[in-house]
């Protein structure tokens, strides 16, 4: 009377790498606030992903388990370039130290084909840095 019955219990954890290069026009709001905006362009180095589980199968002579352990480095079906639009506000110290935020939103998706998932990349970057020349 009964039939298979399949469960799949897992955990998966990606990682992309990317090499992100902003084009960026900056306006200085004042002698310490600035704003800058523009594109980006992400290239794609590395993709990897880890899926940890247990597929159990009932059937009608019994239950069995199995564990699930892969890992996986594979760019295939993701897209070599992202375009982003990216959005920050700079602080300047008096010292020359400069702190930012910045917001970077996909404007792409991440995979090739979207009959499956739509993807996008969203990001907040912070940064620090020294202006050895001050204008």
């Amino acid at each position: 009377m009964g039939g298979t019955r399949t469960v799949i219990d897992q955990e998966t954890k990606g990682s992309l790498a990317y090499t992100e290069v902003p084009l960026l026009v900056g306006v200085r709001l004042s002698e310490k606030f600035s704003i800058h905006a523009g594109p980006g362009f992400g290239l794609l180095m590395n993709s990897s992903s880890k899926v940890r589980g247990t597929r159990t199968v009932t059937t009608p002579e019994g239950t069995g388990s199995t564990s699930l352990d892969t890992s996986v480095s594979s760019t295939e079906g993701l897209r070599p370039l992202e375009i982003a639009g990216v959005i920050g506000l700079g602080y300047r110290m008096s010292s020359g130290l400069d702190v930012g935020v910045r917001y970077w939103s996909g404007l792409n998706t991440l995979e090739e084909t979207t009959d499956f998932s739509k993807t996008k990349q969203y990001v907040v970057q912070i940064s620090i840095g020294y202006a050895f020349v001050r204008g």
